[in-house]
């Protein structure tokens, strides 16, 4: 399953997350069924061919944030060759 498909299949319920910078932190805020619709994108990016996914407030995916939520998400999957790579170098 890729991201796209878990957007697909929660594309019709009233899924509205939150995101926020409280500076020392990013605030993540959402009901149970908003937080498992971001788990399970995150879930289908680590298999995705693609290695980048993106979704946010003002952009692809502004059906699941909240109005006010001020950030979104670029999930990117590192290849762990490029990983161990770099912890070489």
């Amino acid at each position: 399953m890729k991201p796209d498909d878990v957007c697909k299949e929660y594309g019709s319920r009233p899924i509205k997350l939150q995101v926020r910078d409280l500076g020392e932190v990013i605030l993540i805020e959402g009901t149970r069924e908003a937080l498992e619709f971001l788990g399970k994108v995150l879930i289908a990016q680590s298999a995705a061919k693609d290695d980048g996914f993106e979704i946010g407030p003002r952009g692809p995916g502004e059906y699941f944030f909240d109005r006010r939520a001020e950030k979104g998400f670029y999930i990117h999957r590192i290849d762990e060759t490029e990983l161990s790579t770099q912890q070489t170098a």
